[in-house]
């Protein structure tokens, strides 16, 4: 079914995504960001924004909204479905400078985005499990992280640093399990602050989105 985003629009994951996008990105300069974030109507050139495991679409629909579609909007998925759908509801919602593509992670396009994505946002499969389970496929690579549920994350974390503009922002969705102290030290040691943006108790979840800059 194609998705049409409204204001009673909600899912988990749109919610905790994307809800602090519209406070935290209000100023986009030339300049490196500042944790003031980016600024919708600024003159700057047009925005690239990435959402790696597009799913739906519906998190890069929302996205691409608050930021009154200013740029181009990229979802990445592995699952050839989740990608059929997520192109189907950014069409649907008008997003017309947006494209999916099919492919693991970032790992095809790292050369071709160098140092050009202004924003990259993933809900990572963060749900630990055993790690042949994240070699299955299918619905299970939606949420199955393997140790720690970061194995899938672990693989993006190298080509964050790489594939950012100097103002460019990636956000992250994780749960205690992942030890996000960790993830902050390794992106630390290419200069990128954390912020916590967001939290919500879902179920047995305790969800979180980290908002990361240099």
């Amino acid at each position: 079914n194609n998705t049409t985003l409204s204001s009673s629009s909600s899912s988990t994951t749109t919610t905790i995504a994307t809800a602090k996008i519209s406070k935290t990105n209000k100023k986009i300069t030339a300049a490196a960001p500042t944790t003031s974030g980016i600024d919708t109507n600024s003159q700057s050139a047009a925005l690239v924004c990435i959402e790696v495991g597009v799913g739906s679409g519906m998190v890069l629909t929302h996205a691409a909204n608050v930021l009154q579609q200013n740029g181009y909007f990229l979802g990445l998925d592995i699952n050839p479905e989740a990608a059929k759908r997520a192109r189907k509801t950014l069409e649907k919602n008008q997003v017309f400078m947006s494209d999916v593509v099919v492919c693991d992670l970032v790992s095809p396009l790292t050369n071709r985005l160098k140092s050009s994505v202004d924003i990259i946002i993933f809900n990572p499969p963060y749900v630990p499990t055993p790690s042949e389970e994240v070699k299955q496929g299918g619905l299970a690579a939606a949420w199955a992280g393997g140790v720690k549920g970061r194995e899938v994350l672990d693989r993006l974390l190298p080509s964050i640093p790489t594939i950012l503009s100097d103002r460019g922002v990636f956000y992250l969705v994780a749960v205690e399990e992942n030890d996000p102290e960790d993830i902050h030290r390794i992106l630390a040691k290419d200069g990128f602050v954390w912020k916590l943006i967001a939290r919500r108790q879902a179920n047995n979840e305790d969800l979180r989105v980290y908002r990361y800059a240099r």
